[in-house]
Parts: structure tokens; C-alpha cells; sequence
């Protein structure tokens, strides 16, 4: 945690982080907070995607293989003090980043965290960028006549379940979605938890003179997060059974959201 927390304030003080890192605000208990730095490449570290340090790459690749391997043998209560631990003790969202996977992947047990994750929109941003590149098709490693060991771990890796998902995703899904293990009260409590998050968003969009266009992109994100502005429809296709969410967007963010969407299709 050292090491990294040190590397990382020496990388954003130096000129090639000068445009991109950043500072954010991770929202603790009882409204207290803390700093921690962030940016793409920051946010990638434990995926190997955007060329840190391999050092650096390979410390987080580990922390989160482990977390991974040994949440199955951790109780709810432990495994978030845990993330905790991580998440209060770290000047560097590349572990937060890290804790974020451990999240998507046991999304019943840390629940708490999620939470926490949530209190802060610009991990949202980040996070769908990391599922993005994620997706895209993994360049030859040239590591010696054994380099296909290191390059099966890597779609090993790529593969597991919840590198599919986001948070974004996992919050629209604590909303629709509960397991066995969750009683009713529970999941309503999670819900109500949820929304209040969203309404804090939405009443700092209304504070807002302007609407430039990252608040539009953020207005769509909290549209496609927040359960009570869908009207899901069940449908048969294929024999199988399809949920059609049908998220109520206004006619200005509708035209925003196919322009755009045009714009990538042209530059595609």
C-alpha cells in the first residue's frame, strides 16, 4: 500500500500526468471523506491495459487475484473490512479500482462498499471505460518461448463473469434483481439506499445553471441506473425470455444520445 501510494503521488506530480490525473472525493461514514488520485490509466493498473509500470501492474493483478480466490472463504462482515481497510488506506484509486472488481464480482457480500463506490459519480465514468477496453481483443505478449503461459493467464482472466459487468450496471441491478440469500426487507432497504443516492445527484444537476454536455452524459448514466424512470417489458424471442427496460428519456437527451451515437458509428 505504501509503495503504491507513493509511486502514484510521484506520477501525478510529474509532467506526463500533468492533463489527465485528478483528485476525487471518496464518501466515508458519518460525511467524512477522503483523496485519492485517479485517471484512466490510474483506474487500469490491476488490468494491464494502459501502460503503468509492470511492477505496479503485477502488485494489483495479484491483490485482486487473491481477493478473488479467498472471497468464497470470507463472511460478508469480514470481507468488506477488508475492502475497507484497502479503500480508507490508499491515495489511489488504482485500488479502489481494485475493490471495485472484488465488488462485481460478490456484489450479495459488499453491498456496503458498492454503496460507498457509489457516492462518487466520476468512478462510474471510469469504470465503464476500464468494461470497454476490457472488451477489445488482447495484444500478443512477447515475454520468451514460454509467453503463452502469461498470455492464457491473461484471457483467463479476461473472461471471469464480472469483467462483463460495471458499476453502473451493478447499481441498476441491486434495484431489479436479488438472490436467496437476501430477505425482502433487506433488498427494499438496499433500494431505498439507491435512490436517495440518486436523488442527491439529480438535485446537483437542478443547482446547475448550465447544462454543458458532460451533465447530459451524466444525465443519461442516472437514467440508465434508476429503476423507478423504466417501464420493463417482458418479452419471448428465440425461445428465450428478453427484459426490455425502457428507460423515459425527454426528447432533448434522446436527440443527444443518437447524435452521438451517429458520431461513433461515422468515426468507426
Amino acid at each position: 500500500m505504501e509503495f503504491t501510494n507513493k509511486a502514484i503521488e510521484f506520477y501525478a506530480r510529474s509532467d506526463i500526468a500533468r492533463n489527465s490525473v485528478k483528485e476525487i472525493e471518496i464518501h466515508l461514514k458519518e460525511n467524512s471523506t477522503i483523496r485519492q488520485y485517479i485517471s484512466d490509466r490510474i483506474w487500469c493498473t490491476y488490468r494491464g491495459t494502459q501502460n503503468s509500470p509492470y511492477v505496479l501492474e503485477s502488485m494489483h493483478m495479484a491483490l485482486e487475484k487473491f481477493f478473488l480466490e479467498q472471497a468464497k472463504n470470507f463472511d460478508s462482515e469480514i470481507l468488506q473490512k477488508w475492502l475497507f481497510y484497502l479503500l480508507i488506506n490508499s491515495k489511489s484509486a488504482s485500488i479502489t479500482s481494485v475493490v471495485a472488481s472484488i465488488v462485481l464480482a460478490n456484489p450479495d457480500k459488499t453491498f456496503y462498499i458498492a454503496e460507498t463506490l457509489f457516492k462518487t459519480k466520476e468512478l462510474f465514468f471510469y469504470d465503464t471505460t476500464r468494461l470497454q477496453l476490457d472488451q477489445n481483443v488482447l495484444c500478443p505478449l512477447k515475454v520468451g518461448a514460454k509467453g503463452y503461459i502469461f498470455q492464457n493467464e491473461r484471457i483467463e482472466s479476461r473472461n471471469l463473469e464480472h469483467r462483463k459487468t460495471s458499476l453502473e450496471n451493478l447499481f441498476l441491478k441491486y434495484q431489479l434483481f436479488k438472490s436467496n440469500d437476501i430477505s425482502d426487507i433487506e433488498a427494499e432497504q438496499r433500494q431505498k439506499s439507491l435512490w436517495n443516492i440518486l436523488d442527491n445527484y439529480y438535485k446537483e444537476l437542478s443547482n446547475e445553471s448550465n447544462e454543458t454536455e458532460s451533465n447530459k452524459i451524466w444525465r443519461l448514466s442516472l437514467l440508465r441506473m434508476d429503476r423507478r424512470k423504466m417501464n420493463p417489458i417482458l418479452e419471448k424471442k428465440d425461445g428465450n425470455i428478453i427484459l426490455n427496460l425502457n428507460p423515459e428519456i425527454n426528447q432533448n437527451l434522446k436527440d443527444y444520445s443518437e447524435k452521438c451515437l451517429q458520431n461513433i458509428l461515422e468515426q468507426s
